[in-house]
């Protein structure tokens, strides 16, 4: 991840958590893997509802 998407991902990272929400490690170590290309935005997609139960 470029410095630049890092500075975006902290900052998103941070309003969510100003919301009261949890960003965990295992959604991090997802995002990341989507934007470094190693799953597509479908995979991503059905990880990420899986992860919020849906």
């Amino acid at each position: 991840m470029t410095a630049e998407l890092q500075k975006y991902f902290r900052s998103a990272k941070a309003s969510v958590e100003m919301e009261g929400f949890e960003v965990t490690e295992q959604m991090e170590k997802l995002i990341m893997k989507r934007q470094s290309g190693a799953i597509s935005n479908e995979e991503f997609r059905n990880k990420a509802l899986r992860m919020a139960g849906i």
